[in-house]
């Protein structure tokens, strides 16, 4: 959590993962987790690097080359090609 941001909410303090960490968690679970996980992390992905000006090449691709795999990296640069 050392990379973590602290956010309010409800007049709360919380921390939160950064928006690396976040994909990151998002690719592990894709590569190893069920259909469902996909239906919701996928688009989550697709979104997340679109709205942040992620580039696929230096920021996605090494991401899913250590938490996922070049066919999930594939799948993902196509959707976000067709997106922007």
């Amino acid at each position: 959590m050392q990379e973590a941001q602290s956010i309010e909410y409800g007049g709360q303090e919380l921390k939160v993962p950064s928006l690396i960490n976040l994909i990151a968690m998002k690719l592990f679970a894709l590569k190893n987790g069920s259909k469902k996980r996909e239906e919701k992390d996928f688009p989550d992905i697709v979104n997340l690097v679109i709205e942040h000006h992620l580039d696929m090449e230096t920021e996605l691709k090494p991401l899913c080359e250590k938490f996922a795999d070049t066919v999930i990296f594939d799948k993902l640069a196509s959707h976000i090609k067709e997106m922007r």
